[in-house]
């Protein structure tokens, strides 16, 4: 029935929509975000290179792979190069897309993408200003046990570690 912009950031919007469903009259927040990529870089010695950084959302940090916002008309695989030389100083020479998944459909419409990448080579791009990152190299058995044992609550990571591993079965 209707849409108010209610705040634009500089990632997303959040609007307020008005339904009828069922000749009942709903209102629904929703965030809208351009969408993201999340990257698995795989080392020549089956580990993967993750992010540790600060969220302030969170008051912590997180270990996560590296992932980043779709820029305006970007290809996710492009945007997917570019943040992975911005996050730990790599390309590879080898991709793999994983497939895509919906964030938190509840509310908010970020659909984000997987990339397997190896074959990896140094390649650095300058780093968003906001980002204070350092690089972790994590053994596969070591990021699962760590999933398992809660130290890594990232759910981007989690989700698309497990079609990583489904993938290779």
């Amino acid at each position: 029935i209707d849409n108010k912009k209610i705040y634009t950031g500089r990632i997303f919007s959040l609007e307020k929509e008005t339904l009828s469903i069922d000749n009942q009259i709903i209102e629904m927040d929703l965030i809208q975000h351009p969408g993201a990529v999340v990257i698995l870089p795989l080392t020549d010695h089956n580990s993967f290179l993750l992010v540790k950084q600060y969220r302030h959302a969170i008051g912590s940090y997180c270990l996560e792979f590296p992932a980043g916002t779709l820029e305006t008309n970007e290809e996710v695989l492009t945007c997917a190069q570019r943040e992975i030389q911005e996050e730990v100083g790599y390309n590879g020479k080898s991709w793999k897309e994983l497939g895509f998944l919906h964030t938190t459909p509840g509310f908010c419409n970020e659909k984000i993408w997987g990339f397997l990448t190896y074959d990896l080579y140094p390649s650095k791009l300058p780093q968003d200003d906001e980002e204070d990152i350092e690089v972790i190299d994590i053994p596969i058995p070591k990021l699962i046990k760590m999933v398992e044992d809660q130290e890594l609550t990232d759910s981007k990571t989690i989700s698309f570690l497990y079609k990583y591993l489904l993938s290779n079965n």
